[in-house]
């Protein structure tokens, strides 16, 4: 029974100390299926634009993003954008709104859409309340680019890492999902949750160690149950 103990205290450890960086973050495509609805059960969202063969799909569709946390914030950041120029972007363009449909104040800084293919610092928009919207409008008909990537997050704000159950960014008070650290997206406006690579390996590496041990304990503790 004394090995069985320490299997099963193991295997304890292993789940609650394994880190879980690079969790799954929710893909979404406009136009889509999801056109006018409230997505309200993720941690951290994904979106671009629908596209084939280099190009992006004609279309207007507006999602909105809602934490499940009513004191929480979404934080946006557009990490791409190819969306064919026009004058005040009348043909295509991505509005980000402050709240769940376009009647919401606009978060553009320009006051009207985003389009062409260079961002416009900073790239990045905070919501005043829980929820965010997404509208991508796109009718020229004859376009080029690629359309434009963005990472939606939830956060709250506290003072300190101590205070903060999952991820805090290191140059404001953002406090979000573990998961968003080392996924590939950067959700924090200074970066931080994307360190170099060297950084992000060893997380890697990690969480990688830690799988096998809890595989390893698993199989090991079935086997002494097995034969106690």
């Amino acid at each position: 029974m004394s090995c069985l103990r320490c299997f099963v205290l193991l295997f304890v450890c292993v789940l609650l100390h394994g880190p879980a960086n690079g969790g799954e973050i929710l893909e979404y495509r406009l136009p889509g299926e999801q056109c006018g609805f409230i997505i309200e059960h993720g941690d951290q969202y994904h979106v671009a634009a629908k596209e084939e063969n280099g190009h992006y799909f004609d279309g207007d569709c507006i999602v909105s993003f809602r934490s499940k946390n009513a004191n929480e914030k979404m934080f946006l950041r557009i990490l791409r954008l190819d969306v064919d120029y026009s004058t005040l972007c009348q043909e295509d363009g991505l509005y980000i709104y402050d709240g769940t449909s376009s009647t919401d104040s606009l978060k553009n800084a320009n006051g009207y859409g985003i389009c062409g293919d260079s961002l416009s610092l900073p790239n990045y928009y905070k919501s005043s309340g829980n929820e965010i919207a997404v509208r991508f409008k796109a009718d020229n008909h004859s376009n080029t680019g690629i359309g434009f990537d963005l990472v939606i997050t939830p956060y709250h704000e506290v003072q300190t890492q101590d205070e903060c159950d999952g991820f805090k960014c290191l140059s404001d008070n953002k406090c979000m999902t573990i998961d968003a650290r080392c996924n590939g997206f950067t959700q924090c406006a200074d970066g931080s949750d994307e360190p170099s690579g060297l950084a992000c390996s060893r997380a890697f590496n990690i969480n990688v160690s830690s799988s096998v041990l809890l595989i390893f304990a698993v199989l090991c503790t079935t086997v002494i149950m097995t034969f106690d």
